[in-house]
């Protein structure tokens, strides 16, 4: 969303992540994490998708042909999570223009929704990810991924700046750690919270229908910015750990002249469904723009 490009996390298991950097011992990694391709143009994902997988279910299922009055379109315009930072209101705003588009243009019916199961969505998130073991890290000895080197003195040498490391690196050996002291009924609870979570959103798509939503709550921001909006990235994590695909589609640029946009997500194998509704976005919104800068007098 922040580059103003389309983006596709496919169903886990359609890609393959063997060979890809960061990896993981851990069996649920290839279910959490996903290869997913970028491009300028929804057209070009089905074509990206199908030259990259080695399942037959996702070429059936992209070789779908879609008819959009067929599809059962829902929408939400902020989590109810308090941790995180206000949608911005141009993000709301371009998801209802999207709405309106489709009710007055397309006489498509939109139903917004309200998902109270998500108060959860960052807690059962960031439990299942730091529950993941043998992940590749600064920490990991060659000899064994699951055994660690001294977290502790990896942190002291990065506040005496004198470790290579950056911040996010050392905080992630940091945090793993304090999950690990956790007792394992918070983990199991809150893999039960998870799985609420994606009982209810899969039983509000069904076979047929999409769940339209930000992708961020805000448009790009300076690198070291993110430390303090952290949890912003559970508008996108959530559906990490609830193994749904989502196609990410630009609808322009915000006052500043940034780009903006929406996630289009589906239930599990309709990948198909997320990407004809990118496309019907980009009919509305003009898709990818080249983005506006000063050209040079020199």
């Amino acid at each position: 969303m922040f580059c103003g490009v389309f983006g596709h996390k496919p169903t886990p298991g359609w890609l393959s992540t063997d060979g890809h950097r960061p990896d993981s011992t851990d069996d649920n990694w290839p279910a959490f994490l996903t290869i997913a391709p970028m491009t300028r143009y929804p057209a070009d994902l089905p074509i990206i998708l199908k030259a990259m997988t080695q399942s037959e279910t996702a070429i059936t299922q992209l070789n779908k042909k879609v008819h959009i009055d067929d599809v059962k379109f829902f929408y939400i315009e902020h989590f109810p999570i308090s941790v995180t930072t206000k949608v911005d209101r141009e993000i709301i705003s371009g998801i209802r223009k999207f709405v309106n588009h489709l009710e007055q243009d397309q006489n498509i019916k939109v139903q917004k929704i309200e998902l109270p199961e998500m108060k959860y969505a960052f807690e059962a998130a960031v439990t299942i990810l730091l529950r993941l073991n043998g992940v590749d890290t600064i920490f990991s000895k060659e000899s064994d991924p699951d055994e660690w080197r001294s977290v502790f003195v990896e942190f002291v040498k990065f506040i005496c700046l004198v470790s290579p490391h950056s911040l996010s690196n050392v905080g992630y050996g940091v945090i793993k750690r304090f999950s690990q002291k956790l007792p394992d009924s918070y983990y199991e609870w809150m893999c039960k919270k998870n799985e609420a979570i994606k009982r209810r959103v899969q039983d509000i798509l069904g076979d047929n229908g999409v769940l339209i939503c930000p992708t961020f709550t805000s448009a790009a921001h300076y690198p070291y910015e993110i430390y303090p909006k952290i949890c912003n990235v559970i508008y996108m994590m959530i559906f990490n750990a609830l193994g749904l695909p989502v196609t990410q589609c630009p609808i322009g640029f915000n006052s500043e002249g940034l780009p903006i946009g929406f996630q289009i997500v589906g239930n599990v194998n309709n990948d198909h469904l997320t990407i004809a509704v990118a496309q019907e976005a980009e009919r509305a919104f003009g898709g990818w723009h080249e983005p506006p800068c000063e050209r040079s007098t020199v």
